[in-house]
């Protein structure tokens, strides 16, 4: 009825609604039209306008600006785009699946709508349609990583079951959307929100007394139970080898992965740390994991220096991930904002940590 009521209007007519209504009533009209959601196929031209709709040139992945690279990194599945399209198939917007080092876990990344359509649930629909791809891939788990400026994507991913584990502190330069005021000025802290898509076995894992209470409330809210074993039960503590893994991103933070640790290797890991924190990195990440008896020796060795606990990364079977993080940069928590319980759990363990390591360090000076 709306729409063939405005096509018998003049346009001098429709003007004056708008006004005294304060719409936009063409926009009105695209809410009624069909938003068509698919796999890319030839339409990387029309991300890279959205793209350029909704963050300006301001996007952390430039890539995301150059239709042939687009095209090169889905023919290789370096990343899996889908798209929205409306009915006169204009791309109004993108997301992306990413695997990075485990085939069977994938990242949503890349996400983004024409501001046009905000608010009409696009985003949504666009996460629900790639988690059951996700699901079609025989993929164990899907992450997002999450603003902290606003609330806006942590809400829509805890809509489609993601749960908060983990908080990356100064993790990558600010963002800035159009029509949306970004109330951090300088870098973005990101939640990491993860969802299963296989039922979990009970996890057995290491952690210090003083973040198993935490610990655990992530695992329950992620609907997984955990064990933690005590050291005394396990004689193997270090394995005969050290397999370290450094990867330096684009927005300047680094992380370190610890796979196996040998007995009296620390140096290689402080090696490793000293050279991101003499390079400026603004957050040195620490990845160990929680299966290893290991860990417990290089985690307390590492929050004495100054890593403070930022999360797990769950993964299949004996994979999950501790996350520690060096913060090499001004943190501002009062705009840092979450949006659950244990987001705002993980927001207070380490605000409390930051001032208690910065008061302990002024006292031993």
């Amino acid at each position: 009825m709306l729409k063939e009521f405005m096509i018998l209007i003049t346009k001098k007519v429709k003007d004056k609604l708008d006004y005294d209504l304060g719409i936009n009533s063409e926009e009105l009209l695209d809410e009624k039209r069909k938003i068509t959601i698919k796999r890319l196929e030839n339409e990387a031209e029309g991300i890279v306008n959205c793209a350029y709709r909704t963050y300006g040139n301001s996007y952390i992945h430039k890539y995301i600006y150059d239709k042939s690279m687009i095209e090169k990194l889905n023919h290789e599945e370096r990343i899996i785009s889908y798209i929205a399209l409306d009915e006169r198939n204009n791309v109004i917007g993108h997301i992306a699946l990413e695997y990075f080092q485990k085939p069977n876990i994938c990242e949503i990344s890349h996400a983004f709508v024409d501001p046009k359509f905000r608010g009409r649930g696009c985003l949504t629909d666009l996460t629900r349609f790639v988690i059951e791809e996700s699901k079609k891939r025989g993929d164990v788990g899907i992450y997002v990583h999450a603003v902290t400026s606003h609330t806006y994507s942590q809400k829509s991913a805890e809509s489609n079951g993601f749960k908060d584990c983990a908080l990356l502190l100064s993790k990558i330069t600010a963002l800035k959307f159009r029509d949306i005021h970004d109330k951090n000025e300088k870098r973005e802290s990101l939640i990491i929100k993860y969802k299963y898509l296989k039922k979990q076995r009970k996890k057995y894992i290491y952690a210090l007394e003083k973040y198993k209470e935490i610990i655990n409330d992530i695992y329950d809210n992620l609907g997984v139970k955990v064990v933690f074993k005590k050291l005394e039960d396990d004689n193997k503590s270090f394995s005969e080898v050290t397999s370290i893994k450094t990867i330096v991103d684009e927005y300047d933070t680094g992380t370190i992965y610890v796979n196996e640790f040998a007995k009296d290797e620390m140096n290689k890991i402080l090696n490793q740390f000293n050279k991101l924190y003499f390079e400026g990195k603004k957050t040195i990440f620490l990845r160990l994991k929680l299966c290893n008896k290991s860990s417990i020796y290089i985690w307390d060795k590492m929050e004495q220096l100054g890593f403070c606990f930022a999360g797990i990364m769950p993964g299949d079977g004996d994979e999950d991930e501790l996350i520690l993080q060096y913060i090499n940069d001004e943190i501002n928590y009062e705009k840092i904002y979450a949006n659950s319980v244990i987001g705002n759990a993980l927001v207070d363990n380490v605000k409390e940590w930051d001032i208690d390591f910065n008061r302990k360090r002024r006292i031993s000076i």
